[in-house]
């Protein structure tokens, strides 16, 4: 798994056309305020012990910049190989499931969608975070 770690004051995003045919219907657009962001590139292997890890250093960024609150978002160009859509929605569902049950805020954005976004990041470096395990 990499994951590029960020820290939002604000961060939108908004349906922009679909990306896998058999995704659900969504036209979320929605903003969350003082999140932390893990834009997740999941690689065949990945299981129990990165979503473990994928948890606690979303916890670990939010924490930094005191807020409870947090967004996944699917980002599939950080590596060469990926595991499958399906396997991929499903760990970032247990891990939003973790974070919720820990008391955080926790989203994901429309999975099997691209989506516009838009963020407003702070020049702190502990604000840009990347991670492989």
């Amino acid at each position: 798994m990499r994951v590029l770690f960020l820290y939002a004051k604000s961060f939108r995003f908004r349906v922009h056309h679909k990306a896998l045919s058999d995704a659900p219907d969504d036209d979320r657009d929605e903003t969350v305020e003082n999140a932390a962001l893990a834009f997740v590139h999941a690689e065949p292997g990945d299981g129990s012990e990165q979503e473990t890890k994928l948890v606690k250093n979303v916890k670990w960024v939010a924490g930094k910049f005191e807020s409870k609150r947090c967004v996944l978002h699917y980002f599939s160009h950080l590596g060469e190989e990926r595991l499958d859509a399906e396997a991929t929605r499903a760990l970032m569902e247990r891990a939003r499931t973790r974070l919720e049950a820990a008391g955080y805020d926790a989203r994901i954005t429309p999975f099997g969608y691209f989506c516009d976004l838009g963020m407003d990041l702070p020049g702190e470096s502990m604000a840009r975070v990347f991670k492989a395990f």
